[in-house]
This record gives structure tokens, sequence and C-alpha cells, in this order.
């Protein structure tokens, strides 16, 4: 192997690298984990409030019995 052929060799070989770890670099991906965390603990927060906000109806159509 000639020092040249070496050289395309080993340049190629770091290209090879930084190309496989290239997708590991889109931080859109970590703003959509974000996101899919964010929605549900949105979610998660309307729900308990909702729970509380409906409980005095629950215990009036329950007859004032705690469910």
């Amino acid at each position: 192997m000639t020092k040249r052929r070496y050289h395309q060799y080993r340049l190629l070989r770091k290209l090879a690298i930084i190309m496989a770890a290239a997708p590991l670099f889109q931080l859109s991906q970590c703003s959509t984990g974000v996101r899919q965390v964010s929605a549900t603990m949105a979610n998660s927060m309307f729900g308990i409030v909702e729970s509380i906000i409906l409980m005095p109806f629950r215990w009036v159509l329950s007859g004032g019995t705690s469910i």
C-alpha cells in the first residue's frame, strides 16, 4: 500500500465514522421527545384538574357518599 493510498484509506475511514454518527447529532429528534413528554404531562395535569373540578358533582350525584 502506497503512502497516498494509506492516507486516502484513513480519510475514508474517518468520513465513514462521521457519517455513521450523523443521526446522533439531529437535535430535532431531541425536541420531539421533549414535546412528547410535555404533552403527556399536560394531559395528566388536565385529568387531575378535571377530577378535582368534577368531585363536588360526583359527590352530589352519589348521594353524599365518597367514591
